[in-house]
């Protein structure tokens, strides 16, 4: 690291008051030595100053409740789901076959037992990923989580 990017992060770090002590004692001394510098620790202060006066402004209710209610966010939101199950379903699927693939390409095992194997892998992955998906959906929407039990 050059010493101006360690001027520069020291000089973030110093106007944040997030320095320890020694570091802010070593800084002081930097701008000490350097008088030049101190007019980076202005500009600094400055931002700092702008940024911390900067409000987001809040959506109306209206606003809200018309983006919740709306197809376009509820499709995207299926089809985001959709994609990750079928994503997941897919990976673990090929990651098994990697793993079991001696067993499924092994010809002294019936055709049945191969295929009941797969079906009952990728029975086991399906539900796997739909469970999972379910409690995490279940965990947003549960109306009794604050409630001490």
């Amino acid at each position: 690291m050059s010493s101006a990017d360690k001027f520069r992060e020291m000089a973030a770090g110093y106007v944040d008051n997030e320095l320890t002590p020694e570091e802010r004692e070593e800084f002081e001394t930097m701008m000490e030595e350097h008088p030049e510098l101190r007019a980076d620790v202005t500009a600094f202060e400055k931002i700092n100053n702008l940024t911390s006066q900067v409000r987001f402004e809040e959506l109306p209710d209206p606003l809200w409740e018309a983006y919740g209610a709306s197809w376009y966010r509820k499709a995207e939101s299926a089809l985001g789901w959709i994609l990750l199950s079928l994503g997941a379903v897919i990976t673990i699927l090929f990651g098994g076959f990697a793993m079991w693939s001696d067993f499924f390409r092994d010809p002294s095992v019936p055709l049945l037992g191969r295929v009941g194997a797969g079906a009952a892998m990728g029975g086991s992955v399906i539900i796997l990923v739909s469970k999972l998906r379910e409690t995490f959906f279940m965990r947003k929407r549960d109306r009794y989580r604050k409630v001490m039990k």
